[in-house]
């Protein structure tokens, strides 16, 4: 079976539909499930550390607004996120 086989059923707006709800469903779960794990493993201290590590937003030619991170080592994010060092 080939894709354009497959391009036929796809036509129908309700597979469309279903397979853009499955999608953003799909990615709504990771995002849910990778911050319950960040507050079950990470202390939170930590993580507003690494969250706030982000140069200024701006907006470049062409596209959305960006926020680039900055990078930070490992001994680095305790220092700085808890005061131990």
């Amino acid at each position: 079976m080939h894709w354009r086989d497959i391009w036929a059923y796809a036509q129908p707006w309700w597979v469309r539909l279903t397979i853009f709800v499955t999608a953003v469903l799909g990615v709504w779960g990771l995002v849910k499930m990778y911050w319950s794990i960040m507050e079950r493993t990470a202390d939170e201290k930590i993580r507003d550390y690494l969250i706030a590590s982000v140069g200024p937003e701006y907006r470049p030619i062409h596209g959305n607004f960006v926020r680039d991170p900055m990078p930070r080592s490992l001994s680095e994010i305790p220092e700085r996120s808890c005061g131990l060092g």
